[in-house]
C-alpha cells in the first residue's frame, strides 16, 4: 500500500499572518487539525488545533508552527509512513510527489483507516484522558497519547493550558 492512496488530497492552507482564532475557526469548519502554513511558495510548518486553542486568539498563526515539516513521498509505503510517525511523533506527514510539490498530507487517523496502525496499536486511545482523536504513536509497546497530553508529558507545568 502507497501514501498515495490513504493521504488526505486537499489540506487546509492557511497564511502566516492569521490571527489564531481565524485559523481553528477555519480548522474547525473543515474538521481539520492539522493545517499547513505556507507563505507564497515555501511551506512554514505545521499548525495543530490543540496549539492554536493554546495560543492567545489574536495572536498569529506563525508563532504556533511545528516545526520541521516532516515529508513523506506519495508513492512510498504506508509502512515507511507509520515509522516516519513513530519516530517523529508529530501527528502527520507532508506529502510531496517526486519533483517536491505538494500533494496532500498523512494523519495518524489516515493510517487507521489503512490499517496501518490496527496491526501494532489495537488500542487507540490515550492513555491518560482516553481521546480517540489527534494522537501520537511513539512505539508499538508504549501508551499512546493525544496532543495535549504528549504536551504536558513534555514540557510539564511549563505546557501551554487549553483555554476551552
Amino acid at each position: 500500500m502507497v501514501v498515495r492512496r490513504w493521504m488526505s488530497r486537499f489540506p487546509v492552507i492557511l497564511g502566516p499572518r492569521l490571527p489564531c482564532r481565524e485559523a481553528l475557526a477555519i480548522g474547525v469548519e473543515n474538521a481539520a487539525h492539522f493545517m499547513l502554513v505556507i507563505d507564497g511558495d515555501q511551506l512554514l510548518g505545521v499548525a495543530r488545533a490543540c496549539d492554536l486553542r493554546k495560543a492567545d486568539g489574536g495572536d498569529i498563526v506563525r508563532r504556533s508552527l511545528r516545526v520541521p515539516v516532516v515529508t513523506i513521498g506519495e508513492s512510498d509505503s504506508v509502512e515507511l509512513a507509520r515509522r516516519l510517525l513513530t519516530m517523529t511523533g508529530g501527528g502527520c506527514l507532508v506529502v510531496v510527489s517526486a519533483a517536491g510539490n505538494l500533494t496532500g498530507i498523512l494523519t495518524c487517523e489516515d493510517l487507521s483507516r489503512a490499517g496501518g496502525t490496527q496491526a501494532w496499536r489495537p488500542r487507540e486511545r490515550c492513555a491518560l484522558c482516553g481521546a480517540g482523536q489527534h494522537l501520537i504513536f511513539l512505539e508499538a509497546d508504549e501508551p499512546v497519547f493525544c496532543c495535549d497530553c504528549f504536551d504536558q508529558a513534555r514540557f510539564g507545568a511549563h505546557a501551554p493550558q487549553t483555554p476551552f
